[in-house]
């Protein structure tokens, strides 16, 4: 298992899958201890974990939104929080009667 996580590169997909939940937040944790992000909160740690799972898992409109950032210009780790952010207003405006959250989702990413 590995024992480093860079946002800069992404992670081994089948090594990020294989991993228990609790090892990539313990990864994503020690990343932000060490780029010195004291006022990260364990949501954000929350949410990059799920880009990442999502990208690792080959999730279309995430790995599209991802790479149309990134060849907009943005770094990996500002991608990734484009795509948090993302993924945090989409859960957050989930109202009874709409359609399913997983559209919504797809919908927000396809604007970035």
């Amino acid at each position: 298992m590995s024992t480093f996580y860079d946002s800069s590169t992404a992670p081994d997909p089948q090594t990020w899958l294989s991993m228990p939940p609790r090892e990539q937040i313990r990864l994503m944790r020690n990343f932000y201890a060490r780029t010195d992000s004291s006022g990260t909160s364990q949501l954000q740690i929350l949410l990059h974990v799920s880009v990442e799972t999502r990208v690792a898992s080959g999730h279309g409109p995430t790995r599209k939104a991802m790479l149309r950032l990134m060849s907009g210009g943005l770094s990996r780790q500002d991608a990734i929080a484009a795509i948090c952010q993302a993924l945090l207003a989409a859960g957050v405006c989930d109202i009874p009667g709409r359609a399913s959250l997983e559209s919504d989702v797809n919908r927000a990413l396809h604007q970035l």
